[in-house]
């Protein structure tokens, strides 16, 4: 038995489509600041989130985010 991971089902659309069902794309990660998304990422293990580096100020301003700044909410 194959299973691969991230791969939509050939029936779903996505880019024009409809929003994905809650939990679809567990790995994938909403950024808020001030309850606004901000930018997305991607759960690399259970401690880190890879997002873009505009996220930090750029590689001269590293930002770290720390678990206390962060909220987490399954299946949205």
């Amino acid at each position: 038995m194959l299973i691969l991971c991230g791969q939509a089902p050939l029936n779903t659309r996505i880019v024009g489509g409809v929003n994905a069902p809650d939990g679809s794309w567990p790995w994938q990660v909403s950024l808020h600041r001030s309850g606004y998304h901000f930018c997305g990422g991607s759960l690399i293990n259970n401690e880190w989130v890879l997002t873009a580096t505009r996220v930090s100020g750029g590689p001269e301003q590293r930002l770290p985010f720390w678990h206390q700044q962060l909220d987490h909410r399954l299946g949205r």
